[in-house]
């Protein structure tokens, strides 16, 4: 009887808590899942009241959900996540689009930004 040549094999990532993380600890998988799920939530969202509902109950949970770990990512992986924090303000906001800055925005619905906001975390 022969053996079977059986080897395990290993993923490219380790989801955990529902924070995917890459064997360099770049956070590079975890942001590019992030930002596709936000924005997939952005562009489905209907009415100005189902806006505010569904930004403020789905995308910045998902914005805000275990980012105390994503204190020292790259500075690329913030920047793709305060493009998706700036879309969801402006999908909050429709009446404010190309008037209001980003970060009018933020202090109108008393946001930090995203690196501020892990700073926060970490210092709470």
């Amino acid at each position: 009887m022969e053996v079977a040549d059986t080897a395990v094999k290993f993923g490219d990532f380790i989801k955990l808590l529902g924070v995917k993380l890459d064997p360099s600890i770049g956070m590079n998988r975890h942001i590019t899942e992030l930002v596709r799920s936000c924005n997939y939530h952005i562009r489905a969202l209907l009415t100005l009241e189902s806006t505010k509902m569904v930004a403020l109950g789905i995308v910045a949970a998902r914005l805000d959900y275990c980012n105390s770990l994503l204190y020292g990512t790259s500075s690329d992986n913030l920047r793709k996540l305060q493009v998706t924090q700036n879309a969801h303000d402006q999908s909050c906001m429709p009446s404010c689009e190309n008037i209001c800055s980003a970060t009018e925005l933020r202090r109108q619905l008393h946001w930090l930004p995203v690196k501020q906001c892990i700073n926060y975390k970490l210092a709470v």
